[in-house]
């Protein structure tokens, strides 16, 4: 298998499914943009769903190890929690494609997304973080939250700069003031509100 051949593919398979979703997607427009003929592109994969699991999958794995490298730094839960919120939208903002295929990658199968987001798992930084999240909690700074529910709090709150601006367009350009303005305000939300979901205070009240 030629690889500068299968990143064509690939690359241009993530074109079109984010454009067209995976529904309304076809082989022979992925064929035609990686300018090759369909029956190469079933040489390398054999269907669309093949095709499309090995860009999702590759996309989980990259926000996978955005989640690991945060958590697993030397520094306070907090600013571990500032440091995962940056890098999410700083990833999605850099890769409004990627992006736009994990929404539809969700929104075709949430099982789906589920068993891959967790991959992580196999992961041997993860047991590093499960120590970490572990010693927030029998200090009494945080409450008994899985990593899991920890890896996925804030990934959708990320993806909504991204959205807004798939919808407005030229209004909204990623490159805009206003879209750095609001990409700065959402981090703060997803700060407040993962502070909000993990503190202890809200246990106690």
């Amino acid at each position: 298998m030629s690889e500068s051949t299968k990143k064509r593919i690939l690359n241009a398979a993530l074109n079109v499914f984010a454009e067209h979703g995976f529904s309304g997607a076809r082989m022979q427009q992925i064929a035609n943009e990686a300018n090759i003929n369909k029956a190469m592109l079933h040489y390398y994969f054999h269907s669309k769903s093949l095709l499309f699991e090995e860009i999702f999958k590759t996309c989980l794995g990259k926000i996978n190890m955005l989640y690991l490298d945060c958590f697993n730094k030397d520094i306070s839960f907090d600013n571990k929690i500032e440091d995962l919120a940056e890098a999410y939208l700083g990833y999605l903002q850099n890769n409004p494609k990627e992006a736009q295929l994990i929404i539809n990658g969700i929104a075709k199968n949430p099982g789906y997304f589920r068993k891959h987001i967790v991959s992580v798992f196999d992961d041997e930084k993860f047991f590093e973080l499960k120590s970490s999240i572990n010693s927030e909690f029998a200090g009494g700074n945080i409450k008994d939250i899985s990593p899991y529910h920890l890896l996925i709090l804030m990934l959708p709150m990320a993806m909504y700069p991204v959205v807004i601006s798939s919808f407005l367009g030229n209004l909204l350009d990623t490159n805009s003031p206003c879209f750095v303005k609001l990409t700065q305000a959402q981090k703060a939300h997803m700060i407040r509100v993962t502070n909000l979901v993990v503190s202890m205070e809200t246990v106690i009240k």
